[in-house]
């Protein structure tokens, strides 16, 4: 298991999910602290005077990406450890979240507000209008463990670009990267309460998520919790869910298989299947099913199972053990249903499938 709750309730150990070596322990937030965050940050959005300049937006961003680029190696190295993505997979992750924060600062550069065509009634005549954009106010971003370094930046950057407070919540079993990200904010000079970590449990984040001085929820999660949030959000304030997809793979017939099916394994166990866009369904003509299986079963046999700190694993572990039960229950009642199996279709060791 990755984070271990400690036996009083107030302190979490983050361990590797496949060796269980222990990364870091951490102080959970209380209720209270987790509030008192939310007090400052809308204090802080309240201050008019404190409302950050588009000029401190970017040179806070250009900050970011100077003090982060520098330790790619070493954030990815940790998301790795932390939640048992493949290197080559976390190195991607880390150059794909160094890449949003450069949009971020085009964003800053670039966004504007609009003229409003007048004069075209006797009421609008020789009037002009416009629009400005403003800070909207707190922002409570709520990341899943999945992309432990991307999604935090996904979520942490836009805010800052846009002069908001935010509190981010990691995933308990993922919070490493984004105390690695706060903490480079803090070493370039962004106050305390223009970005908070809060590392609190379920309950104490949906009622920071239902509190009026939030006013965007930015989550990232299943859809049960996310809409379950939605229906709690104070008069006025708004949410942003992302809930994973279908992620369906169509093969056209005749399209030549030995471009497509290295491709197409990968997506099928990129991550072993825990991102939303990894291949859940594969349609294949059904002229060309059995040589498509024969093909696949070869590439997938050649993919690296097991530990994620080797350059050659495609298939890393699952975040919890307890997630060998489920999929084990889904091969079974396939089979049930009168599937058979290609290839594996069992535990590989450890919290691996």
């Amino acid at each position: 298991m990755t984070a271990a709750l400690s036996n009083d309730g107030h302190s979490i150990t983050i361990s590797n999910p496949f060796d269980d070596s222990v990364c870091a322990e951490l102080e959970l937030s209380s209720r209270p602290a987790a509030f008192e965050a939310l007090s400052a940050a809308h204090k802080r959005f309240q201050t008019n005077s404190q409302t950050p300049t588009l000029f401190s937006r970017r040179k806070t961003l250009e900050d970011l990406y100077g003090a982060l680029k520098p330790r790619a190696e070493e954030l990815a190295q940790l998301a790795t450890a932390e939640g048992g993505k493949p290197i080559s997979d976390s190195r991607t992750e880390v150059q794909r979240g160094l890449e949003g924060i450069q949009t971020a600062i085009q964003l800053v550069c670039n966004r504007a507000g609009k003229i409003i065509p007048m004069g075209h009634t006797k009421g609008s005549h020789a009037h002009l209008a416009h629009t400005v954009q403003e800070p909207r106010g707190v922002v409570l971003g709520i990341a899943a463990f999945n992309h432990p370094f991307n999604q935090i930046i996904h979520q942490v950057v836009p805010a800052i670009a846009a002069g908001c407070p935010i509190l981010i919540k990691p995933s308990l079993d993922t919070p490493l990267s984004c105390l690695q990200i706060v903490e480079a904010l803090r070493s370039i000079g962004l106050e305390e309460d223009q970005c908070m970590t809060i590392l609190c449990n379920n309950s104490t984040t949906a009622e920071l998520a239902a509190d009026g001085r939030v006013s965007l929820v930015n989550f990232v999660g299943s859809a049960t919790v996310g809409w379950a949030i939605r229906s709690r959000l104070a008069v006025g304030s708004d949410c942003v869910l992302e809930h994973g997809g279908a992620a369906p793979a169509i093969i056209d017939k005749g399209y030549p298989l030995d471009k497509c099916i290295p491709p197409v394994v990968r997506a099928a166990f990129y991550h072993a299947g825990q991102v939303c866009i990894s291949a859940q369904r594969i349609y294949v003509h059904r002229t060309e099913f059995d040589r498509f299986l024969q093909e696949f079963v070869r590439e997938a046999s050649c993919a690296g199972v097991g530990n994620p700190r080797l350059e050659s694993t495609l298939v890393g572990p699952l975040i919890r053990s307890q997630e060998l039960e489920r999929i084990q229950d889904w091969v079974n009642e396939a089979r049930r249903l009168g599937a058979s199996v290609a290839m594996g279709g069992q535990g590989a060791g450890g919290s691996v499938y």
